[in-house]
């Protein structure tokens, strides 16, 4: 396996402080790797491990590739969320400033975000309605239309409001 080409990103620290989490637990239970103390403390780590060691190598493979910084911070971010608690605990990365840093790459993408998304040449292969208001059309004009006699009153005002109370009536 490619070992990362920046152990500093906060990407590579995540992988890094998984592996050190397993070795942690395993060193500690003294039971091997074949015993329920095992199956029940590191198996379930398993796949979280295989996706932080994937997104740390798709993330090295955009920065060797020189994608755009804008999409690499978005990239990150979204990573961050998939195991948001361990970055609070080991990279002082709190909600307020994941939510901020989120806000931050979502704004610098979303100024090149159609000629990115041109660059994919996935175009083709899109078939989803909301695509273009076209599309949308011809999809809302597809569908069924149900009609019946029903009737419904819009309440306008707080005082045609039925009120509710919490407490369980002494009336059975």
């Amino acid at each position: 396996m490619p070992q990362t080409t920046d152990p500093t990103s906060l990407i590579a620290r995540h992988e890094a402080g998984m592996f050190e989490y397993c070795r942690r637990i395993l060193s500690e239970t003294k039971t091997g790797h074949r015993s329920d103390t095992f199956n029940r403390l590191i198996l379930p780590l398993c796949q979280p491990l295989v996706e932080a060691i994937g997104c740390r190598m798709a993330y090295d493979a955009g920065v060797k590739m020189n994608v755009p910084t804008e999409l690499l911070a978005l990239y990150e971010v979204g990573v961050i969320k998939m195991d948001s608690s361990w970055y609070v605990e080991h990279a002082g990365l709190g909600r307020q400033v994941q939510h901020e840093m989120e806000d931050r790459a979502a704004s610098a993408v979303l100024p090149n975000l159609e000629m990115w998304l041109e660059k994919t040449n996935a175009g083709p292969y899109c078939i989803a309605p909301v695509l273009s208001q076209a599309s949308w059309a011809r999809f809302e004009d597809s569908l069924p239309c149900y009609s019946g006699n029903g009737v419904y009153e819009v309440i306008s005002s707080a005082k045609d409001v039925p009120s509710y109370s919490m407490v369980p009536s002494a009336r059975l």
